[in-house]
């Protein structure tokens, strides 16, 4: 729903590089996918872009994760089948293509410049070809960006050694321009080249603190890859020489997925480790689903495939076998429930869509949880900063604290919870207004109209009246 509202407000105000409202907040967004999307987004609503674009994506990210297979791995036949099998079905590649777009095009590129890497590692024309590909990746996404940096690298590394002359020059001058394209791209993405840390002083923007993330790291690689990963590292041995790069990258990715688990202080990962591992996991089932082979008996290969392919299969099927994965995707992180598109309760929907459409007309600024947030986007374009304010609860504290860090008086409020007609908030109630005043009593008065009700939603007029801070002690 983000991308369907996104792609309205590219539409509305196209641009090369542009900074638009993203899940909360206005930030510098990764072009690649309006670019792609902008002419058919003329003539179709994005709306029923997103329901074609998804499906087509993934379909592309499979065919080229079977033809990764043949053109590098140098498989065929039924292997490639397996391996197209276990990739499409799998949980975390299911992760991937239900709401991280950007990042699945962006996934696209760096496999299809993998093939052409590792599939002529002394043919400089072939290196030079997947030049063009690392650039779209981080044109399409952050993520793309920094694994465009990694292969870059490595390519440097494993293949240029064995070029001689004038080819050596002109591909070390590339790929080592491409990787600071990329890392250019990062720093305008997050807005910062660099970072502050507690245990390295200054590092790049990616890296991060994430002692939350600790507990969801280990059980997320056991389920989603932890039965590929004895396959993995022997397909490591087996095709080294055939795929140096993509291995070495695909290794690189998953041990900064570890960082959280082990060095939570100094996160390599971003806070974004399962999205490296998303990233990681085309070349992992690539890798290890040929190992297969060392398994005598075609009954137990297909019971091991069907194992594998087990989880992903419930949770694309309907809402009684999808029940079936509950217990299970409780342990992942960031992990739906069910990777479909229907959702559980068609009202609530209905309504937000409702409340969105109503409060689009009553006007700004809009204050709401972030559940929510993603419909209003839909019927505001292009917000400014301020426009929409996204709140971790639609209480009155936390809204009478959004409004004072904003500096703002009156605001239009969607919520579930039950409010009354005049309201004291102070400082007590809620740790953001102790902040603004540090040592100090806040007291704000806050006048609630109801504008409109539903069974699940309320529209509320919300005006602070009366705002006092008196220093403590006195």
């Amino acid at each position: 729903m983000s991308y369907v509202a996104h792609l309205r407000d590219f539409v509305s105000s196209p641009s090369f590089f542009g900074s638009y409202h993203w899940m909360g907040g206005v930030r510098n967004v990764p072009p690649l996918l309006d670019w792609l999307l902008y002419l058919p987004a003329l003539l179709v609503d994005p709306a029923h872009l997103f329901k074609i674009y998804p499906p087509v994506a993934y379909g592309c990210l499979t065919a080229l994760v079977a033809t990764y297979c043949v053109k590098v791995l140098n498989r065929g036949g039924r292997t490639v089948f397996a391996v197209s099998l276990a990739f499409s079905l799998s949980l975390i590649g299911l992760r991937l293509s239900w709401d991280l777009h950007k990042q699945m095009l962006s996934q696209i590129l760096i496999i299809a410049s993998l093939i052409l890497v590792d599939s002529s590692e002394r043919d400089p024309r072939s290196l030079l070809k997947a030049v063009p590909l690392l650039l779209l990746a981080g044109l399409a996404s952050e993520f793309g960006a920094a694994i465009s940096i990694i292969i870059s690298a490595y390519t440097l590394l494993l293949h240029v050694r064995w070029l001689r002359g004038l080819d050596r020059a002109l591909i070390s001058a590339v790929y080592s321009a491409t990787a600071v394209v990329s890392y250019a791209l990062i720093s305008w993405y997050l807005r910062a080249p660099i970072a502050g840390n507690l245990v390295l002083g200054y590092t790049p923007p990616v890296v991060t603190e994430s002692l939350t993330f600790r507990e969801w790291v280990y059980p997320y690689i056991l389920i989603c890859l932890g039965p590929l990963i004895p396959f993995f590292l022997l397909g490591i041995e087996r095709f080294w020489g055939r795929a140096k790069v993509s291995i070495a990258t695909a290794s690189t990715l998953v041990a900064l997925s570890l960082s959280p688990l082990l060095t939570p202080l100094t996160d390599f990962s971003g806070g974004e480790w399962d999205r490296l591992l998303m990233s990681a996991s085309p070349f992992i089932v690539a890798l290890a689903v040929p190992q297969l082979s060392l398994m005598r008996s075609r009954v137990a290969k297909i019971i091991f495939l069907v194992f594998l392919t087990l989880p992903g299969f419930l949770a694309v099927s309907t809402e009684g076998l999808n029940n079936l994965n509950s217990v299970l995707v409780s342990s992942l992180w960031r992990m739906p429930a069910g990777i479909v598109p229907t959702p559980g309760i068609l009202e609530i929907y209905d309504q937000a869509l409702e409340v969105a459409e109503e409060i689009s007309r009553l006007g700004k600024p809009v204050v709401t949880g972030p559940w929510v947030e993603r419909f209003v986007h839909l019927y505001l374009r292009n917000p400014r900063p301020g426009d929409i304010i996204v709140v971790p609860r639609t209480t009155p504290e936390d809204v009478a604290c959004a409004l004072l860090l904003n500096n703002l008086s009156r605001a239009y409020v969607i919520t579930i919870n039950k409010w009354g007609e005049v309201i004291e908030v102070v400082t007590s109630d809620s740790s953001c207004l102790e902040d603004l005043a540090v040592g100090s009593e806040t007291r704000v008065e806050v006048v609630v109209k109801e504008v409109s009700s539903r069974s699940f939603f309320k529209i509320l007029e919300v005006v602070i009246t009366r705002n006092s801070t008196s220093i403590s002690g006195e």
